[in-house]
């Protein structure tokens, strides 16, 4: 784990004991993010009993004798933060030879003996994966859910109503330090408005060199974390390189053995068994995994076969092509899903598992119409056919990748009835955002005039799993980070305030530098805002936003004087605290990377050969150091740099 870096330490002397309890259905201390760290505990009532003084502990923390790794996380990280907070350490121990007592001193975590001889219930239905529950009895502590990984967030939930914790970004969180604590009297839940919320990026998915730790304190779940297989698995799991030669009927275009250029034909009631099989071997080889992406593969197309035509036909809309290719996905997804579950059910008794799938490209669009009413009701369905109703194991991953994202999904008409439609299909539809432009990274993307009103949309209409695809491989400027800080704040709360919140990630990340960054954020937003008005900026993640007349080089030139006033504002720092110095300054330099940017690709020509040379080394340099490895999501960031020394 990387070092972690304290951007506020705030010394109490002593637990104070105030006269309320936390109530059992408080809606948790994110709610609570822009409030006074004191004002959080006045809520709070404690016992005699004291969790910590003067860097020493009477209490051990237990986990279950057979926990899985989000029990061990949860432990490791309560370990870590109340060693931060008390100077105190923990022990950890398991409940293997536990026979619990009122005397005990324990900090139990997730599903083990404690929870049992508590009669703590936590059930799917109420708390899902990631709901948080706190109980505190005799002279213990619960921390759980329904799945262990609630406990991880219940750790977080603790830590922050007893010191004020809160984590920003890797390297970047504040936690109060306190010379006594006492044990706090709750019977708390803390149940997020998403379930499932995910925001893949190069920040925490393991693929790209991630860490996953810095999901789950951000409370997204790591992209792949759990998964028996994920992303687009359909040519995974039956591969065209085993079996075109003896089955060329599975695929489409026939012939094909590229797995990266071939779809499966989802009709194909051999194709559909030994699917089935494939699909058991990944569930079994992971146990623990409590998903399985069933995907099609990463192109524009679709079996055309006569079998599947016909289906499609049979179950389009009005006799229309709406829809006609998501038919298909959907009966052969009932097909294998039902299958599973039944021996899921046999083989693995209480195991929940999900299962994906992606409306995307051809299967965008969902068959379903509206009824005389005006609601929204799947094909077939006026005819008491309900074949098209999906599997509720089944997660829809919308990924609508042509949507225009200047509109929020609500006030863009043709993306807010698909939604609606896909609703009428499945209530597990999870939206797929791409928040991103994935073809220049180096450029600000907003978002953020449109991310509150999209959850809070999907919200309403009862989804409970939400993703957002960051930019992989790579880091971004445009203040990336703070919006996927606002991001995983509304997804566990839909009504908090974004503007509140990115100012209050401007002011804890960047210390004294803050009001130029604030100067500069809200500059940049301006001008996206201007630029959506009148030249359809970032209507689309692969728009090709690096021109003259978006970014004017007087402009980039009133950029830098405020990056550089950011620069002279944290100059002392150095001498006082090295670390945060640094910490600060990168922060800095990733969003003037931006400008640098801009300033090589389109106005290198203003410059000296000397001064050219310079500002590319000075680029080069920085680039790989802060993370840059790409200037678009595919394309090596060396490329671009070649480019400019060769012009």
């Amino acid at each position: 784990m990387k070092r972690t870096f304290r951007i506020l330490l705030s010394v109490f002397l002593a637990a104070i004991v105030f006269a309320a309890a936390v109530a059992c259905n408080k809606k948790g201390p994110s709610q609570n993010a822009g409030g006074d760290d004191e004002e959080k505990k006045s809520d709070l009532v404690f016992t005699d009993d004291v969790l910590a003084e003067n860097g020493t502990t009477e209490y051990k923390i237990v986990v279950s004798e057979d926990a899985g790794k989000y029990a061990n996380v949860a432990s490791q990280e309560l370990q870590l933060l109340f060693k931060e907070a008390t100077g105190a350490t923990l022990p950890v121990i398991t409940d293997e030879d536990l026979e619990y007592s009122p005397d005990m001193k324990l900090l139990a975590i997730g599903n083990g003996k404690i929870k049992t001889a508590w009669n703590v219930e936590t059930s799917y239905d109420e708390y899902k994966y990631t709901g948080v529950r706190i109980v505190t009895k005799d002279r213990s502590l619960l921390l759980t859910g329904f799945s262990d990984e609630g406990a991880i967030y219940a750790v977080y939930d603790l830590m922050e109503l007893l010191f004020g914790y809160d984590y920003y970004e890797e390297r970047v969180y504040e936690i109060n330090k306190v010379n006594k604590i006492n044990l706090p009297v709750l019977d708390y839940k803390n149940i997020p408005d998403f379930d499932i919320r995910e925001f893949g990026d190069v920040s925490s998915c393991i693929e790209y060199g991630g860490n996953e730790l810095n999901g789950w304190r951000q409370r997204f779940r790591s992209t792949y974390g759990v998964t028996a297989l994920g992303g687009h698995t359909n040519a995974e799991i039956i591969n065209p390189e085993v079996y075109a030669a003896e089955h060329p009927e599975w695929f489409w275009p026939r012939g094909s053995t590229d797995k990266f250029s071939v779809q499966l034909c989802l009709t194909d009631e051999a194709l559909t068994e030994e699917y089935i099989k494939n699909a058991k071997n990944y569930l079994n080889k992971t146990p623990e995994a409590t998903e399985i992406s069933f995907t099609q593969v990463d192109i524009n197309t679709w079996c055309e076969c006569d079998r599947c035509k016909a289906l499609m036909t049979k179950y389009g809309t009005n006799g229309s092509p709406n829809g006609m290719a998501a038919v298909t996905q959907i009966l052969f997804l009932n097909k294998v899903t039902a299958a599973l579950d039944e021996w899921l059910a046999e083989n693995y008794p209480g195991r929940i598992v999900s299962y994906y799938t992606y409306a995307y490209h051809q299967t965008v669009i969902a068959p379903a119409h509206k009824d005389e009413s005006g609601k929204y009701v799947a094909n077939g369905t006026e005819n008491g056919d309900n074949s098209l109703i999906l599997n509720p194991r089944v997660v829809v991953r919308l990924a609508d990748i042509y949507a225009n994202r200047n509109l929020s999904w609500e006030d863009n008409p043709a993306t807010r009835e698909n939604i609606q439609a896909w609703s009428a299909i499945t209530k597990n539809v999870s939206i797929y955002e791409y928040p991103q432009d994935a073809l220049n990274v180096c450029m600000p993307y907003d978002g953020m005039h449109v991310h509150a009103d999209n959850i809070r949309f999907a919200h309403s209409l009862g989804h409970s799993n939400y993703k957002l695809q960051g930019v992989y491989g790579t880091v971004s400027s445009g203040f990336y980070n703070l919006r996927r800080y606002v991001c995983s704040k509304l997804l566990w709360d839909c009504s908090l305030d974004a503007r509140e919140l990115a100012y209050r990630y401007i002011d804890k990340v960047y210390g004294s530098a803050a009001p130029y960054m604030k100067e500069l954020y809200d500059a940049e937003r301006d001008r996206m805002a201007y630029l959506r008005e009148t030249k359809d900026y970032g209507s689309f993640c692969l728009f090709d936003n690096v021109r003259a007349d978006f970014w004017p080089r007087k402009l980039m030139v009133q950029y830098q004087a405020i990056i550089d006033k950011a620069y002279d504002a944290i100059n002392n720092l150095q001498y006082i605290d090295a670390e945060r110095y640094d910490i600060i300054f990168r922060k800095i330099k990733t969003e003037e990377m931006f400008v640098k940017y801009v300033n090589l690709d389109l106005y290198r020509q203003y410059l000296s050969a000397e001064e050219k040379k310079k500002e590319i080394d000075e680029f080069e340099y920085w680039a790989p150091l802060l993370g840059f490895s790409r200037w678009s999501e595919t394309l090596a960031m060396s490329e671009r740099i070649a480019k400019w020394r060769a012009d």
